[in-house]
């Protein structure tokens, strides 16, 4: 990489890694000539301006304000002055200030000719621990400490009103959000950091690129939650992080409940086994259901869902094992589950089951199943339900060739949460 040099007319560098700071950066295509407001910014002659948004991205770079057309800055106008990983460092404006930007565009890269590209990478006003830096990639890592709590980087603007799109503003980085229409995707600009607190109950849908919410969940918010995001394009948000009102962080995503055989019960009909047996030589101990190779046998256990489940499908894992035999080891297992809230009815159907093969092979092994499902469960789920999962063997179906019992240890349930805590 070129040594920094620095020219004695206009004094700036020359380096390739770092550029000599421009007041603002653009957020829309503009006219190359001419003062102008740019990012809330009255641009001035001889203003360095950093231009990354216009139509025709070869335009693209570092120019040079003036009252008639424009010319690029002399550290960005030649061949060896970019390259990819060019930073590019912010001072003022609503939305760049205090940013560094990068040129992310492919070596090698002819200025003029060339479409660059910049992204938003570094935010010189909050210090990232180094473990942020880590965990982040490098377009979200500085708004790490935001995502930690330093609420000294966040200005107040006016009030916004729930809607979808949110419309964030440009007068601060820091809105309440009032009313409760969802929110399903936000216009904002790239590059930008923002705190929303909510001061009703408005449903935020995840979606993997407008909306990138913890977990890939949902989220109802509750009074006073707050959410911290970053733009890393145009109307793309990350919520880096969302603070329930209560102060505790989001914990969600994917969680299993662990059910052992002990926990559950054999039906009156068609019931299998209760069993134990201990191993030879280490004494063991293994409390199962045992499932007969010749008929479907079944078994059952109940969960008080946590109120932060979804009400969505939910899968499941099988922990078996089986005594001693000699060829055919397949075994399908299946699950099906059923909701019932405060005075409903026990006896309704369960819901549609899944199924799962597992293959085991040697005697006394624990086997542990593929995840069986998605399964819907029946009676339409809601917050603090009581679910009935119903297991059995589905042994008279043609691919289930285990010749002696399958023993059921225990059953591992799957659900997704879309709140921090069960209050």
């Amino acid at each position: 990489m070129p040594s920094t040099a620095t020219d004695r007319l206009t004094g700036a560098s020359a380096s390739v890694a770092v550029k000599a700071p421009c007041r603002v950066a653009t957020t829309a295509n503009i006219v190359l000539s001419g003062t102008q407001s740019i990012d809330g910014v009255a641009v001035a002659a001889d203003d360095r301006v950093l231009v990354k948004n216009q139509f025709t991205a070869s335009q693209n770079g570092i120019w040079v304000a003036s009252a008639s057309a424009w010319s690029r800055a002399r550290d960005f106008d030649g061949a060896r002055d970019v390259v990819k990983g060019t930073l590019v460092p912010v001072n003022e404006g609503t939305a760049g200030a205090g940013f560094i930007f990068k040129v992310t565009t492919a070596n090698p890269i002819v200025v003029g000719s060339s479409s660059l590209a910049f992204q938003a990478s570094i935010f010189t006003d909050i210090a990232v621990s180094p473990f942020w830096q880590g965990v982040l990639d490098e377009t979200t890592a500085a708004a790490a400490l935001a995502a930690l709590g330093a609420e000294k980087a966040f200005a107040k603007g006016n009030d916004i009103a729930a809607a979808s799109p949110l419309i964030v503003g440009t007068d601060g980085n820091y809105f309440d959000v009032t009313g409760a229409t969802g929110i399903t995707s936000m216009t904002v600009a790239a590059g930008r950091l923002f705190m929303l607190q909510f001061d009703s109950t408005p449903l935020l849908t995840h979606h993997a690129t407008n909306l990138n919410l913890p977990g890939g969940a949902n989220i109802t918010a509750a009074v006073g939650d707050r959410l911290i995001g970053f733009a890393t394009a145009a109307n793309q948000v990350t919520v880096l992080d969302y603070i329930r009102a209560a102060k505790l962080p989001m914990l969600q995503g994917k969680h299993a409940l662990p059910v052992p055989a002990a926990a559950m019960y054999a039906r009156t009909s068609n019931a299998a086994a209760s069993g134990s047996f201990e191993t030879s030589s280490a004494k063991v101990m293994a409390k199962t259901f045992d499932f007969d190779p010749a008929a479907d046998e079944f078994v059952q256990f109940q969960l008080p869902m946590p109120d932060s489940w979804d009400e969505g499908t939910v899968t499941a894992k099988f922990y078996w094992s089986h005594g001693s035999t000699t060829t055919n080891f397949a075994v399908i297992w299946g699950i099906q589950g059923l909701a019932r809230s405060d005075n409903d009815a026990l006896d309704t159907a369960f819901g549609t089951a899944v199924t799962v093969t597992d293959t085991g092979g040697t005697t006394d092994n624990i086997y542990v199943s593929p995840e069986a499902g998605p399964m819907t469960i029946a009676g339409s789920p809601a917050k603090g339900d009581l679910v009935i999962f119903q297991v059995y063997r589905d042994a008279d179906a043609g691919g289930d060739t285990l010749t002696v019992d399958a023993r059921l240890h225990a059953v591992a349930v799957y659900f997704t949460t879309n709140e921090g805590n069960d209050a």
